[in-house]
């Protein structure tokens, strides 16, 4: 059995602030006058400033906010994309032979997968442990990729700016026939925001807007975000999505989950087996 990886590495780009007992978009002056946006992931939040500590004003629109690396803030700390619906960090790690892509065969050629292997060890990923019942071969039975994609997330807010969300992919490596034959061109993508929820114990939404979320229009693969930092979503409430204050308690409450929706691309046995692994990178910008 071939083994087909497909592998996504995200990062966003981290740095911090200070000390609060209220959340900080709350307590810190220069947010509530110039703006600023918290990203997290269950554990740790990234902060980023509107204003300019560096010669004073504020980010043009435009320009990418600026990383806060002084004194840490209230639950400040590393941030990792997490798998949607939970706080566990999507791997890091280069993907081995063991990590292949799980398959599944659509019979009667309607796209949609009705017969999918057997993940013998529960482990998610195609490998040698894996089985697949006896099943008859038409002229309309296909190949393709089990479960349509993957979801991750991060949560996110915001006050006193409009934001800009922007996104730049990169192929880090491609091997064998599968790693020529699939561009980022070939990766469907998209996002998606969630209100509120509660994921693995973090409660988040209950004191957020939604920003006035948009996805940006046209971008439907990871080829639309491959030259330069591209904008994917907007939230153009100038208030941010911080709706009420919340004393004591970290953002996560001011918080959306903002959600990234990556495809697996068109496949069929022609194109052999191989691996492509890729990073995108999220950064917030001034709208």
């Amino acid at each position: 059995m071939k083994n087909l990886l497909v592998y996504t590495l995200l990062s966003v780009s981290a740095f911090y602030t200070q000390t609060a007992h209220a959340t900080f978009v709350d307590s810190d002056s220069y947010c509530r006058i110039y703006g600023c946006v918290v990203i997290s992931d269950g554990f740790g939040s990234n902060l980023y400033d509107v204003y300019r500590f560096s010669g004073g004003g504020t980010v043009p629109v435009g320009s990418p906010l600026i990383p806060w690396s002084g004194n840490p803030f209230h639950g400040a700390g590393p941030v990792n994309i997490v798998e949607t619906g939970s706080t566990t960090p999507i791997p890091t790690s280069t993907p081995s032979a063991s990590n292949g892509t799980q398959l599944a065969i659509d019979s009667d050629g309607n796209s949609t997968a009705d017969i999918s292997i057997n993940d013998n060890n529960g482990n998610g990923y195609l490998d040698v442990s894996d089985s697949l019942s006896e099943f008859t071969l038409t002229n309309a039975s296909n190949v393709m990729f089990s479960g349509g994609g993957e979801t991750h997330s991060f949560y996110l807010t915001s006050r006193s700016t409009k934001l800009d969300l922007r996104a730049r992919a990169t192929v880090t490596s491609a091997s064998a026939d599968f790693g020529s034959a699939v561009s980022l061109s070939g990766i469907p993508f998209g996002v998606s925001i969630t209100l509120s929820g509660n994921d693995s114990g973090v409660a988040y939404g209950s004191k957020a807007s939604n920003g006035n979320f948009s996805a940006t229009a046209g971008i439907n693969d990871l080829g639309d975000v491959s030259s330069t930092y591209t904008s994917v979503a907007r939230f153009t409430r100038a208030a941010g999505i911080r709706r009420f204050s919340d004393g004591n308690q970290h953002v996560y409450r001011q918080s959306l989950r903002f959600n990234l929706i990556y495809g697996y691309p068109i496949f069929d046995l022609s194109q052999g087996d191989g691996a492509i692994q890729f990073r995108v990178e999220y950064a917030p910008y001034k709208l």
